[in-house]
């Protein structure tokens, strides 16, 4: 298998995991993260800015990647 592969279904598969832990947090535990000590909802909330983080990177690289790849294909030889 193509190492290029593996690496983009490792991120695939990480990018997920994080989804659904924004999706968790913010829907299902917003209540019990303001309810935590200090330092416990900052490392929260520290995670979930983590995934937005890692969330809008991916949403640019791929756009990106779409982008760049248009542009190269309208370039005339």
């Amino acid at each position: 298998m193509n190492p290029s592969k593996i690496l983009s279904t490792l991120i695939k598969i990480f990018s997920v995991i994080v989804l659904c832990y924004i999706l968790c947090v913010d829907l299902f535990f917003y209540k019990w993260v303001e309810q935590q000590p200090k330092e416990t909802a900052r490392l929260i909330q520290l995670g979930h800015g983590f995934g937005m983080l890692w969330v809008s990177i991916l949403c640019f690289y791929g756009l990106y990647g779409k982008f760049a790849k248009k542009e190269k294909t309208s370039v005339p030889y």
